[in-house]
């Protein structure tokens, strides 16, 4: 291959890249997460935020095409950052990954009167099925995003 081919392939790669804002306060799952899911899909690219402030901040300055957030954070929790996501009226395609039940988020939006359709998926089981569900639930909800656009 020439370098000029190498070149046009490695651009044509960075277009089909998804960029992924993964929203977590433990820095150690947000390192692991983003080995995992890069390894298991190289079209990813994971970026990572440690608090909803901070995905802000990322937010303002980047476009992603999915949001992963965990729940139970400090200061603002993942369902807060949804509520402040749809104020915004940003329509990025939003996936819970928590520990808790969905009862108890499910719960928590009614309360919030957050009517946005978003994931709920639990990071607890074998990390083997866990990320590779996650890998395709963030595949199925970009897609979905991208075919509600061109309606």
């Amino acid at each position: 291959m020439s370098k000029t081919e190498k070149n046009k392939s490695e651009i044509d790669n960075n277009q089909n890249q998804l960029c992924i804002l993964h929203v977590d306060d433990d820095t150690s799952l947000l390192k692991v997460s983003k080995l995992i899911l890069e390894s298991l899909n190289c079209s990813f690219k994971v970026d990572q935020a440690c608090c909803v402030d901070d995905a802000f901040k990322k937010l303002s300055t980047r476009r992603y095409d999915a949001i992963i957030s965990d729940f139970q954070m400090p200061k603002k929790d993942g369902l807060d950052f949804l509520k402040q996501l749809c104020e915004e009226e940003n329509e990025i395609p939003f996936i819970l990954f928590t520990a808790k039940g969905k009862e108890e988020v499910a719960e928590k939006a009614l309360k919030l009167r957050i009517l946005r359709d978003f994931k709920c998926f639990a990071k607890c089981g074998n990390p083997e099925t866990v990320y590779s569900q996650l890998v395709i639930e963030i595949i199925a909800s970009v897609k979905q995003a991208e075919a509600k656009k061109l309606r």
